[in-house]
């Protein structure tokens, strides 16, 4: 059912980001980016929490990820990496 509905196994979701250029995000993207490896999928609240950002500041990163390709925001306020 997870193919039918292209959805990817957990492992594949680690293997790919194996593949990110870590340098070339700032150290505040490379914090969120390194949350969200570790944990596959996260909700919003709880990257603020771990992080210990605002929700203003955790917005414009999230979104400046977005648009730069690397983050997909999924229903609920979570985040994984594409």
């Amino acid at each position: 059912m997870c193919e039918h509905l292209n959805w990817g196994a957990i492992g594949d979701i680690i293997h790919r980001n194996k593949n990110l250029q870590w340098n070339r995000y700032t150290a505040e993207e490379s914090e969120v980016l390194s949350l969200i490896n570790k944990k596959g999928e996260i909700p919003l609240d709880e990257i603020a929490w771990q992080l210990q950002k605002n929700m203003g500041q955790l917005a414009t990163i999230l979104l400046n990820l977005e648009f730069q390709g690397i983050l997909k925001a999924l229903p609920g306020h979570r985040y994984v990496i594409k």
